[in-house]
């Protein structure tokens, strides 16, 4: 896949994100035993701006494409590429009823997507610098604790990154941020 140019960092900090949420997140997921989700979001999470080797403009419809299509995918089981390809597909614009009604059709896609999407959102900016100090998960909330997040990545994030978070996981999504000094 080293021929698509995918932004190594912001791939590598995006996938590490997603994989600290997931982790932290476990309690809150009804996911089936079947299926390696976690692997599933890591790759997804890699290789969700696949698609900027098309062109940027509409890159997740791009990303989906190559990864359900190109050589290199094609050794991977059909669910596989399935669920990457959707992943990265649903990372980004926002989440229309159509959308919505496909996430809620497969058990356990909206979670992983909301999860994808916040990890985009939190490295809003490509320059890695948002880390999660602490994630917590009740009944009603899910809080994330986060260091260095800007106030324009921080509006972007919960106005656009975490709609469909609630229906997902059937609870509310707040961010809480720290200053760097804390």
């Amino acid at each position: 896949m080293k021929r698509y140019a995918v932004g190594v960092p912001h791939a590598i900090h995006v996938a590490q994100l997603s994989l600290t949420l997931f982790d932290h997140l476990q309690t809150c997921l009804d996911l089936p035993p079947t299926e390696p989700w976690r692997d599933y979001l890591e790759t997804a999470a890699l290789l969700h701006d696949i698609g900027y080797f098309i062109a940027k403009p509409k890159h997740h419809r791009h990303s989906r494409w190559i990864l359900t299509y190109t050589y290199e995918t094609q050794s991977w089981r059909p669910i596989s590429r399935q669920w990457v390809s959707d992943l990265a597909y649903f990372h980004r614009k926002p989440l229309t009823n159509k959308k919505a009604q496909y996430l809620a059709s497969i058990p356990g896609l909206g979670p992983l997507v909301s999860i994808l999407r916040i990890a985009d959102g939190l490295d809003r900016a490509h320059q890695q610098l948002v880390t999660i100090e602490q994630v917590t998960c009740s009944d009603k909330n899910v809080v994330i604790t986060v260091r260095h997040l800007e106030d324009a990545d921080y509006s972007h994030l919960m106005e656009k990154k975490a709609d469909g978070f609630r229906h997902a996981f059937h609870r509310s999504l707040k961010i809480k941020r720290l200053d760097a000094s804390s």
